[in-house]
């Protein structure tokens, strides 16, 4: 992620520990403000990337161990991208078949829910894999804060 000088950009190396995200989403709100990005953008980011970074710690290393998210974010003209990257087996969320919205609560199954929400929140969300990577690319389009 490069750009011009208007551009700012994030990265973060963190351990793949649920605590983390906590610890890093007051800076990542600061980061964000600080590029003039809205408040409104601002949440919709945090659940999308709490979302990504939760399944990612949850689901993508069964086998254990020690392993490192890499969370990376770029804000130009009127638009944020975070990519949420890790060495998990790979798994593209995209194909997740849409969460049954009409049932009650009690007859739902459950999950699914965050990666709707990180359809309907973003502008734009992608996925590929890269050598032995997973590669989760957000976009949100902002008016200036």
């Amino acid at each position: 992620m490069s750009g011009t000088a208007a551009e700012r950009t994030l990265t973060l190396h963190l351990p793949a520990r649920l605590s983390i995200i906590g610890e890093t989403a007051d800076g990542i709100a600061d980061f964000l403000r600080a590029g003039g990005v809205s408040e409104r953008a601002i949440g919709h980011l945090a659940l999308a990337l709490d979302e990504a970074m939760t399944n990612t710690i949850a689901y993508a290393w069964p086998q254990g161990g020690d392993h490192e998210l890499k969370l990376e974010m770029e804000i130009g003209a009127g638009i944020v991208v975070a990519i949420v990257s890790d060495d998990g087996i790979a798994f593209d969320p995209l194909e997740v078949p849409p969460p049954d919205l009409e049932s009650s609560l009690e007859d739902r199954p459950v999950g699914g829910l965050g990666v709707h929400f990180m359809k309907t929140l973003m502008d734009e969300v992608s996925y590929r894999r890269v050598g032995e990577r997973n590669v989760l690319t957000m976009r949100k389009r902002f008016d200036a804060a």
